[in-house]
């Protein structure tokens, strides 16, 4: 798909997967130790899909999960859960 047909969105990056391997719960914070506030500014990209995927919790059970696929400005990747997804241009604009 061309990026002119991406939708453009604003999200923060709490309880992302940012890196394409951890299993975060919705909850958790990514610091990769940088400062927890890093990841709570809101930020600019493009959204590819919702998708659904296999987390588990704190004593190993599986849940269901719902995220979205950003592409960050800088070109990389991460599933976002999608309550910290804002949409900033209405559909088909």
């Amino acid at each position: 798909m061309e990026k002119s047909n991406l939708r453009k969105v604003t999200f923060t990056l709490n309880g992302s997967d940012v890196f394409g391997f951890q299993n975060l719960n919705s909850g958790d914070i990514i610091t990769g130790g940088k400062d927890a506030k890093e990841y709570s500014k809101k930020r600019k990209g493009l959204f590819h899909c919702f998708g659904n995927g296999i987390q588990f919790d704190d004593n190993g059970q599986p849940f269901s999960m719902t995220f979205a696929i950003i592409e960050m400005s800088n070109g990389q990747i991460v599933r976002i859960p999608p309550q910290n997804v804002k949409f900033v241009e209405k559909f088909g604009k």
